[in-house]
């Protein structure tokens, strides 16, 4: 689904390269947990993945087609959905509203469907009453579940979250997580996650560890392949 070719990002000509020659392939129906310590270059490596940024060399693909002959901005709007460890949700709309909003700004067919957001959230553990509620007057938990739901709704195959539990108590991360693995597994879809809790990361199908630039793959539990 997504692939890496020379992935190469550094920030000016003047600093090290943040990482270098990353070559990698991301496929439907798992997901991926981006660790390593602070400074690694995951939220950076995760932003060019979402588009929000251009590597300085090498070259990212969706789908087999390069993201710059796709068009950064159409790549966004259509093809991914973002998780943020804030949330990002407007606190003087409801759930509803926030989900609705953000469907606007797609192609989605479920444009302006109300009755499929509240289904939606219903299926994630958000009923109707709650639905309606401000986003300010639910729980971090609650909010975060809207956030997934949000991605969820605008039909992208691709899911990279930011840190996702980051504000989030152990049950709530717990659930966080669970409702992930299942976007993965049941809707085969893409799901790349940015983390620094080690047991969130080990829930994970594939661990990549960035590392002085480079990459550790760990897919199962015995097997490290390095990049």
């Amino acid at each position: 689904m997504l692939k890496t070719t020379n992935l190469t990002y550094q920030y000016s000509k003047q600093e090290r390269k943040l990482f270098s020659d990353i070559n990698l392939e991301f496929n439907s129906g798992k997901v991926y947990a981006i660790i390593g310590r602070s400074g690694a270059g995951k939220t950076t490596f995760l932003s060019l993945l979402a588009g929000l940024d251009s590597p300085t060399a090498g070259k990212i693909e969706y789908q087999g087609k390069d993201l710059k002959k796709i068009g950064l901005s159409n790549y966004r709007r259509n093809d991914t959905s973002m998780v943020f460890q804030a949330y990002n949700l407007f606190d003087y709309m409801t759930a509803v509203e926030n989900i609705l909003t953000a469907l606007d700004l797609t192609s989605s067919s479920h444009r302006g469907n109300r009755a499929f957001v509240l289904e939606l959230l219903k299926k994630i553990g958000i009923d109707e009453q709650l639905a309606n509620k401000k986003i300010g007057l639910l729980s971090g938990g609650q909010q975060q579940r809207v956030a997934i739901a949000r991605a969820m709704a605008c039909d992208a195959k691709l899911i990279l979250a930011d840190e996702p539990t980051g504000n989030l108590d152990e049950q709530n991360t717990q659930e966080v997580v669970k409702l992930l693995l299942e976007l993965a597994h049941k809707e085969q879809r893409c799901v790349i996650i940015v983390t620094h809790e080690n047991d969130v990361a080990e829930r994970c199908d594939v661990q990549i560890e960035l590392r002085k630039g480079k990459l550790n793959v760990i897919e199962g539990p015995n097997m490290v392949l390095k990049i």
